[in-house]
């Protein structure tokens, strides 16, 4: 039977990615590590195997639940949100579930799978906030834990109780990154529903470009402080502490582009190559 498990997983959803290809379903894609361009097609970038799958317990079976609550549930209104926002008609509900799917964005890509893993490994040992994971998460997790008198393994243990045991090393399982997120996701994007959103306009002939990795985090433009996160090739947000709509020259259009291109993983995707020239 063939497999029609979702193992090949988006880090940067279609559905967002069409808004700024260049013909259809191509795009061009800027690799930042080899310095090089090709052109591809959407459903074919920005893959990476299981990123978001998880162990299901007791079992060796891979769960892909996380895939697909992005797929039903945070992607599938993308499109019908930018009509709304070029309409400058959204509302809560609007505006609610675009925080979703930019909480969701900000969270997904390797780099910061990485560097979630290993704050929760420094959260624990240190109880302190990373950049990216909050140490009141841990209550969501249960523990491991090797007792050194018995030489017996204790699991299904609660932070506080694993705390109480003298621990030496910590092993974070991967799978811990699936459980933050989905409670992750959900807070920061309430978060983000309450900020002041800010809509900028490329002028005719500018675009804006993206990324795997788009929040950009606590930027300053026009006097406006926030987050900036790029909708289209002609509209961004800035998330702040304002709100209306600006309609910016090729200057400004550059100037967050540079700041895009900085942010991303491993790559841009634009649809002319004169877009990396800011």
């Amino acid at each position: 039977m063939k497999n029609t498990k979702p193992v090949r997983q988006h880090t940067v959803p279609k559905t967002y990615l069409k808004h700024f290809t260049s013909h259809e379903n191509n795009i061009l894609v800027f690799h930042k590590t080899k310095n090089e361009i090709r052109k591809q097609d959407i459903r074919k970038v920005s893959v990476v195997k299981n990123i978001y799958a998880y162990t299901k317990p007791n079992t060796d079976e891979k769960a892909y639940d996380l895939e697909e609550i992005f797929a039903e549930l945070i992607e599938v209104d993308y499109n019908f949100l930018i009509k709304e926002i070029l309409k400058k008609e959204y509302v809560s509900y609007e505006k609610e579930c675009m925080s979703y799917f930019i909480a969701a964005q900000s969270l997904r890509s390797p780099r910061n799978k990485k560097q979630i893993i290993n704050e929760i490994k420094q959260s624990f040992e240190k109880e302190k906030n990373g950049e990216l994971f909050k140490n009141d998460y841990l209550n969501i997790f249960k523990y491991e834990v090797l007792n050194k008198d018995t030489n017996e393994v204790v699991t299904n243990i609660s932070l506080e109780k694993a705390r109480n045991y003298n621990i030496i090393t910590v092993n974070v399982n991967k799978d811990c990154y699936v459980q933050y997120l989905i409670m992750r996701i959900r807070d920061l994007s309430q978060v983000l529903k309450k900020q002041r959103w800010v809509l900028l306009i490329a002028k005719e002939g500018e675009k804006f470009l993206t990324c795997d990795n788009p929040l950009v985090k606590s930027k300053s433009f026009y006097g406006i402080k926030g987050d900036v996160f790029p909708l289209t090739q002609n509209l961004c947000l800035i998330l702040g502490d304002d709100e209306g709509t600006l309609y910016i020259n090729s200057d400004d259009v550059r100037k967050i582009n540079k700041w895009i291109i900085e942010n991303g993983d491993e790559f841009v995707f634009l649809n002319n190559k004169d877009q990396l020239k800011c």
